[in-house]
């Protein structure tokens, strides 16, 4: 008996170790509303390292990390989850301009081109150098192209009726 009732014991501990806060988990989401007949890929500049991405980049430098990221896909006319982040504000107020960057690649570029040449030659879409505001404004959901809410956001190339 007593060596069930010290395996339980240890069971239990462990239970109890790993339990959480509910608030810790939440995952709030980004999304990219993709509008156009083809689809696109998409990098968002977080200047967050992580195992794939050990050259980040952050607004205000708008360029292209040296490696290649981790690029989400979005299918035309589809919405597409391309981020999830713990803590929308406080990802924004950390970087280094309160702005995050957003970059839009048409899909066949991403598949006809190597990311060294998509890089150096900024084979871009569009580019979204969007505040906290202005994603509060989009719900947190990026459309591409961009729409009349996005008429005085930062964008390169600059935003068209």
């Amino acid at each position: 008996m007593k060596p069930i009732n010290s395996f339980m014991l240890i069971v239990i501990t462990i239970s109890l170790c790993e339990c959480r806060f509910p608030m810790e988990d939440i995952e709030y989401p980004w999304y990219v509303q993709n509008y156009a007949d083809y689809s696109i890929g998409t990098y968002f500049a977080s200047g967050i390292p992580a195992y794939y991405d050990i050259s980040p980049t952050a607004y205000p430098d708008i360029t292209l990390p040296i490696d290649s990221v981790v690029i989400v896909m979005v299918k035309s006319n589809e919405k597409q989850l391309v981020w999830r982040t713990l803590d929308r504000e406080k990802l924004i107020k950390s970087l280094p301009a309160d702005t995050l960057s957003v970059f839009i690649f048409h899909a066949d570029t991403l598949s006809k081109y190597q990311w060294e040449e998509i890089r150096l030659d900024y084979k871009i879409l569009r580019r979204y150098d969007l505040s906290l505001q202005n994603l509060k404004q989009l719900n947190f959901t990026i459309p591409c192209p961009p729409d009349e809410r996005m008429e005085n956001m930062k964008m390169y190339p600059p935003y068209e009726n």
